[in-house]
């Protein structure tokens, strides 16, 4: 019968520049993160704001460009739900194809 410490040795400690690195790729995160919330929740107040202040002050080119990123805000959100659901859509057969 062979010892418990045998069995399951201790995990090597981990490296100095492991935890460096993942302490750099978690930062160069934060933008990351940052950019994809800003892309997600600016582009309606923009719209809002310039139609608006478009219909207030009289400004028909103002409307115009309120609609203009509107739309091209829900086709961004279109597109990548397209993708996104298009990908989990797929045979897992057709996966498995793909893979050889």
């Amino acid at each position: 019968m062979k010892n418990t410490s045998q069995l399951d040795p201790e995990p090597a400690p981990t490296a100095r520049h492991e935890v460096t690195a993942f302490i750099v790729i978690g930062l160069l995160g934060i933008p990351l993160l940052a950019l994809a919330v800003g892309l997600l929740f600016l582009p309606p107040g923009v719209c809002f704001v310039l139609i608006r202040r478009g219909l207030g002050e009289g400004h028909a080119s103002w409307v115009v460009m309120g609609g203009i990123v509107g739309l091209l805000w829900i086709a961004m959100l279109w597109a990548t739900a397209r993708k996104f659901l298009h990908r989990q859509q797929r045979a897992p057969e057709e996966v498995l194809k793909e893979g050889e």
